[in-house]
């Protein structure tokens, strides 16, 4: 393991199946993955911009947001595939369990996102949508956290965070 020199750390998060792993997103350093707790850490950003701005997991994906856009990876980081949004500054992502598979919502903090800067896809396409919702369409969005389904809710809720504000869309 290699533990890199990093300048700017835009975000740390653990595996929630796997309590040993960790992940970064780094400003220049791109994608770092750690096997013991952040004690080392080791590059993994093999076809991955150098600014990775967010990072959320569900079961065995990863989805990171970069300075260019969406990516994933399925075998922890040792491959990633673009999802789109390429011209987009992607500041957070959130990922959504469904029975065949997940919806991930992005956020965007700048880019030519004129529409608006949350958007959803509903699989690993590149196909993506601007959510409506009360998020003003000129709104960055730095945040996205995604709830559990309440009881008797068809849907969980979804806040994406705009710099000095909260606002709950539509899924």
């Amino acid at each position: 393991s290699v533990t890199p020199a990093v300048d700017a750390a835009w975000v740390v998060r653990f595996d929630p199946t796997q309590p040993t792993v960790a992940y970064a997103g780094t400003q220049t350093d791109g994608f770092l993955k750690s096997v013991d707790e952040g004690r080392t850490w080791t590059a993994a950003s093999q076809g991955l911009p150098s600014d990775v701005r967010s990072i959320d997991v569900i079961g065995t994906t990863i989805v990171v947001g970069t300075a260019q856009g969406v990516y994933d990876s399925t075998d922890a980081g040792a491959t990633w595939h673009g999802l789109g949004l390429n011209d987009l500054d992607v500041s957070a992502v959130g990922l959504l369990a469904k029975p065949n598979g997940f919806t991930i919502f992005a956020g965007a903090d700048n880019g030519s996102a004129s529409a608006g800067y949350l958007l959803q896809s509903e699989d690993v396409t590149g196909s993506w949508r601007v959510m409506k919702s009360s998020v003003p369409a000129d709104a960055t969005v730095s945040a996205i956290a995604v709830g559990p389904t309440a009881s008797g809710a068809s849907q969980p809720p979804v806040i994406a965070g705009p710099p000095h504000a909260s606002v709950v869309p539509d899924a």
